[in-house]
């Protein structure tokens, strides 16, 4: 019995030194933030669903951002500023453009009128 729990102890505080001393991943995500007319550092996309008016949100630091509703439906992007950050979205099952749009690039999609589908954004 003591040489059972002597070495659920032992387990134990091997257990705890491994994961004490290997730091925690983090998530890359970018966060939305209030869309100042005063800085134009951020990320500004104008996107639309089903449903409803375009609409303007703001994103900054680098990650990816979901742009699904809240039913899971794809939002439909007219177009954006990509600020002090270089962009890309996923569409048609890839991650578009090849190459990321540079910073300080306003981008529209004129044969496209009523905007790409889109099911995310990447701050890269």
């Amino acid at each position: 019995m003591k040489r059972n729990i002597k070495r659920l102890t032992l387990t134990a505080l091997a257990t705890i030194a491994i994961f004490g001393t290997i730091p925690a991943g983090t998530a890359a995500a970018a966060n939305e933030v209030a869309c100042d007319n005063n800085r134009n550092d951020f990320l500004m996309v104008y996107v639309h669903w089903a449903e409803g008016p375009n609409r303007a949100y703001c994103f900054a630091n680098g990650g990816e951002i979901d742009m699904k509703d809240y039913w899971g439906r794809s939002a439909w992007m007219v177009r954006f500023w990509t600020g002090n950050n270089r962009v890309q979205w996923f569409g048609d099952g890839r991650w578009q453009p090849n190459v990321p749009v540079e910073k300080w690039t306003q981008y529209e999609f004129p044969n496209n009128p009523g905007g790409v589908k889109i099911q995310s954004l990447a701050i890269v």
